[in-house]
């Protein structure tokens, strides 16, 4: 069966592959208390001038949400399980 999908460019998925390792380097050691500030754990490049989830210049809630997500369950793991 065949199924129709839309083409992703490996640029911008080799940009956000990078910045999605970039943040995880960054969050390696935070502390359950920690809140999520994206200038602390992103490249300045993903971000806008106000210090907020932007690649390519657009803002990206639903991008913002999902790695405030991901840096809410990560902050609250055991040591052991942040290493895995």
């Amino acid at each position: 069966m065949f199924y129709k999908y839309e083409f992703i460019k490996h640029q911008k998925f080799r940009e956000l592959h990078f910045h999605f390792l970039y943040f995880l380097r960054k969050i390696k050691n935070v502390k359950s208390n920690s809140s999520f500030v994206p200038k602390k754990y992103f490249h300045a490049s993903f971000l806008n001038n106000d210090g907020k989830i932007a690649p390519s210049g657009v803002q990206n809630k639903s991008l913002t949400d999902a790695f405030k997500s991901f840096f809410t369950v990560f902050r609250a793991l055991d040591r052991k399980n942040k290493d895995v």
